[in-house]
């Protein structure tokens, strides 16, 4: 809430605790985001972590989060994780976060979300680069522009 405090003249809108029904990998699954915000008629869906450090379940709980947020992406609504930096610096999330995808049956699941043109299409609009594959995405995420587009450390 304090980074939503900090931010509020930026907003046009913010919903806490939006439920929302996603199609991840032919299965109609929920998501709860901690925010969607709406700057110039955009929505925006948030989700904050206050994590005192990266632990042993950390990779687990992001992948299950972050499969659901990249079908968002891929039909063209943006996602952003904002982390609290005064208990995780950006070094180590965005190692974490790097780590975390490179899981073999993660990677797969991120490629049957981007096998689909629509997707890559929605992909390429967000990050400003061509992503057709898992691989691709964690390249493209060691870019801190790229990087910072979906994460985000709040001081």
């Amino acid at each position: 809430l304090r980074y939503f405090a900090q931010q509020l003249g930026r907003f046009d809108k913010v919903i806490f605790e939006a439920p929302v029904d996603l199609v991840v990998n032919g299965r109609v699954v929920g998501r709860v985001y901690d925010a969607v915000v709406w700057v110039d008629g955009r929505a925006v869906r948030y989700e904050l972590k206050s994590w005192s450090r990266w632990a042993h379940w950390s990779d687990g709980a992001f992948r299950g989060q972050f499969l659901k947020d990249l079908a968002s992406m891929a039909e063209g609504h943006p996602v952003k994780w904002v982390f609290d930096g005064s208990k995780l610096d950006r070094a180590t999330v965005k190692r974490h976060v790097l780590e975390a995808l490179r899981e073999p049956g993660f990677r797969q699941k991120m490629d049957n979300i981007l096998e689909k043109e629509v997707a890559r299409g929605e992909l390429k609009n967000l990050l400003e680069r061509e992503v057709e594959n898992s691989k691709q995405l964690i390249e493209a995420l060691k870019d801190d522009q790229v990087f910072d587009i979906i994460f985000e450390i709040a001081e």
